[in-house]
């Protein structure tokens, strides 16, 4: 990149059509709301799916949302594409 900036993801472009869209409680850990969304999502219980880190590092997602500015994290985890943002919604496409 020339602006010195790096880039740490390519732009997403999930489904228009969500399967499930979960906000998070106050609260409530980001794993847990990842993890709880794509479980209700899939019909999956929580204890079924591989553990969230062989998807992503949850510090990092965790330090990228809380950051606070307008940011939205993509991912795989199970089957499903899983969209993260600012606002504390988790989307499982």
């Amino acid at each position: 990149m020339t602006d010195g900036h790096q880039s740490v993801a390519s732009t997403v472009s999930p489904p228009d059509d969500p399967t499930l869209e979960y906000e998070r409680e106050a609260e409530e850990p980001l794993v847990d709301a990842v993890v709880a969304a794509v479980g209700d999502a899939t019909g999956t219980s929580v204890t079924d799916l591989q553990p969230l880190y062989s998807a992503v590092d949850p510090d990092a997602l965790e330090a990228l949302v809380e950051s606070g500015g307008d940011v939205a994290i993509a991912f795989e985890y199970g089957s499903r594409r899983v969209v993260v943002d600012g606002e504390r919604s988790v989307t499982v496409y």
